[in-house]
């Protein structure tokens, strides 16, 4: 990355920072490594190609994602003012059927915003996830999600272990 993009971005950065803080001083303690590491981060990142959305399949996803966080949180609420709800936490191995590695982490992504799941490890493989009550149909919202993801970035999909 050229030099003088780089400054643009480090002040950029710095300024939302600033923002985000308020002008206060105090706050550049975090302000000045976290800056430093998102430069680094800036030079150091790879360039993939542009992925092409699928705007027909945007609609579908932003519903299929709205639909599962309000289940979800409807669950975690339900969960947390009854105690004597039972859980079942435990992690889930998914196999991924998608190959796009972006597809791989939007999909990984979304269900951290999910209430009751969160990606604790990607491999070229598999998603390990972390889940409330796996009496719940994890694996099938996992299969669900990938699919709109999919269908989103245009990636196709292979047949996965089940």
């Amino acid at each position: 990355m050229p030099i003088p993009r780089l400054l643009t971005r480090v002040l950029a950065i710095a300024c939302v920072w600033w923002i985000i803080c308020e002008g206060e001083f105090g706050a550049l303690v975090f302000g000045v490594p976290l800056i430093a590491l998102l430069a680094w981060a800036q030079l150091n990142k790879r360039d993939y190609p542009a992925a092409r959305l699928n705007l027909r399949a945007a609609l579908p996803f932003i519903g299929h994602f709205l639909w599962h966080s309000l289940l979800g949180g409807i669950d975690v609420a339900r969960r947390a003012l009854s105690p004597s709800m039972p859980l079942a936490p435990a992690f889930v191995q998914y196999s991924w059927r998608v190959q796009d590695r972006r597809a791989r982490l939007l999909v990984a992504g979304t269900m951290n915003l999910l209430p009751g799941t969160l990606s604790s490890q990607i491999t070229d493989q598999h998603l390990c996830l972390h889940a409330l009550d796996t009496s719940l149909p994890v694996e099938r919202n996992l299969r669900a999600l990938e699919e709109q993801v999919a269908a989103l970035l245009g990636s196709p999909l292979g047949a996965g272990a089940r």
